[in-house]
């Protein structure tokens, strides 16, 4: 469709349409939002398809649309279809998870793999990693924390949800398949500035374990970290630093 008011021509959306919105103009996003009824738990199936320039704008529009979310352009076809089957799941309340841990510092130093492209958000969540005295492995998108991730070499992933090369979404969906035939299952948390439902449980559907909005709260961080890193590891070497 060329419009929203041939969205809204079309009629009522079916419980399982999602729209797809292609449009760099907010301006449009009242008459979608006259076209695209809210669902029970008060958002719209709308995906906002934006630019990794505009994603500051385009989650100001998903929280003031009530949108489900956006995905940064090139989408991927495996991304696209994750973010999809989010969206399906039922929606009328979020996933639980373990209750966090009281304490406000993490219960051992973690070696930590934190796949994130973004240079300034690389040395401020380094910094508050290491301050508290773990041990870090920056990957500067999705294919590198791949590369990177082996069973026995780290303890905990932090997974940035938009990246080039591949997304968090598909290095999460990665990491749980190559992890199929084995025992073991990593700590993959989600960071991410989408905090709708429906991104939580796209997340939670490639296989993360929590999602922690941005900026990140330090003792919400704490408290994440001490409850999935409450078992110690296999000794490791120090790792190595990568960088995009």
């Amino acid at each position: 469709l060329e419009s929203a008011e041939q969205l809204a021509a079309r009629g009522p959306l079916q419980p399982h349409d999602v729209v797809l919105l292609d449009d760099r103009d907010p301006d449009h996003d009242a008459a979608v939002c006259r076209a695209v009824a809210t669902r029970a738990d008060g958002t719209r199936p709308v995906v906002v398809a934006t630019s990794y320039q505009d994603l500051a704008s385009a989650a100001d529009r998903c929280r003031s649309s009530a949108f489900a979310g956006y995905l940064a352009k090139p989408v991927s076809a495996r991304e696209l279809a994750v973010r999809l089957q989010g969206l399906l799941l039922p929606s009328t309340a979020p996933t639980k998870v373990a209750p966090a841990s009281t304490s406000t510092a993490p219960q051992r130093s973690l070696r930590i793999l934190v796949a994130e492209d973004n240079a300034v958000n690389q040395k401020l969540i380094e910094r508050l990693l290491q301050r508290d005295g773990h041990t870090v492995t920056i990957a500067g998108d999705g294919k590198r924390c791949c590369e990177a991730w082996a069973p026995d070499r780290f303890d905990l992933v932090l997974m940035d949800m938009q990246m080039p090369e591949m997304s968090g979404l598909e290095a999460a969906a990665h990491i749980r398949r190559a992890e199929a035939n084995s025992s073991q299952r990593m700590p993959i948390v989600a960071l991410t500035a989408n905090t709708s439902l429906e991104d939580r449980q796209a997340c939670l559907h490639a296989g993360m374990d929590d999602v922690l909005p941005k900026p990140v709260s330090v003792p919400r961080l704490r408290a994440t970290l001490a409850r999935f890193g409450a078992t110690p590891g296999s000794p490791l070497p120090p790792t190595t630093k990568e960088r995009p």
